[in-house]
């Protein structure tokens, strides 16, 4: 604990009705050892990110994490065993591909919805309508 004593902090900020502690965190992570892959395959999938040569190579299963979150300062701690992480490039594809789908409903919406105004008339040219044949 006194490794950690540098991390310590005492800054709060003081409000008229609430109290904010900050609580700094410390997080250690383990990386799992690779399940459901030969040494073979993984040898080769390491070779071809060093040395690419564009041949088709197997993929190597999701990478699991273990961790602890821990807070010297307010005595808190989080932990979680075998989680598998996400790379960032399928994070930010799967949200390109949720706009784009999300952007092409509301465009197929918008069209529906103009196309209805164009072939009903509004009420202003109904009313002047109706006001031309009583006359």
């Amino acid at each position: 604990m006194e490794d950690h004593a540098a991390y310590r902090s005492t800054e709060t900020v003081e409000s008229p009705l609430i109290t904010f502690v900050q609580c700094d965190m410390i997080i250690f992570l383990t990386v799992l050892p690779l399940q459901g892959i030969t040494q073979e395959a993984l040898s080769l999938y390491e070779t071809e990110l060093r040395f690419p040569t564009g041949q088709s190579i197997a993929r190597p299963p999701a990478m699991e994490l273990s961790g602890v979150m821990y807070s010297p300062d307010c005595g808190t701690a989080l932990e979680w065993r075998d989680e598998k992480a996400v790379k960032v490039e399928k994070f930010w594809h799967a949200g390109r591909v949720i706009g784009t789908i999300a952007g092409l409903v509301a465009g197929i919406q918008v069209w529906i919805v103009l196309k209805e105004m164009a072939e009903r008339g509004s009420p202003s040219v109904i009313l002047s309508i109706a006001c031309a044949t009583k006359s």
